[in-house]
């Protein structure tokens, strides 16, 4: 029986459809989605932040759950 999942040594060409695989050659492409992905990892990071925080601050699960329920509600009134 055979497996579906390419081998691990094949070259990346091989696994990534064609054009995924010119999108990343070219360089001004590659650079902003490795600047999208560091952006988006960075905004997790402090919204970690932010919770430890007012934690820390209050020590208060309750007050912590209410800055992420009015964070959240912000960011979908963002996303409208």
């Amino acid at each position: 029986m055979t497996s579906a999942v390419p081998p691990t040594s094949a070259p990346i060409a091989a696994i990534v459809p064609d054009g995924a695989s010119l999108l990343l050659r070219h360089p001004p492409f590659a650079f902003y989605v490795a600047s999208r992905s560091f952006s988006r990892f960075s905004s997790q990071i402090a919204a970690v932040a932010v919770g430890w925080q007012i934690y820390d601050l209050t020590g208060s699960a309750f007050q912590l759950g209410m800055v992420g329920l009015t964070a959240q509600n912000a960011r979908k009134e963002r996303a409208v």
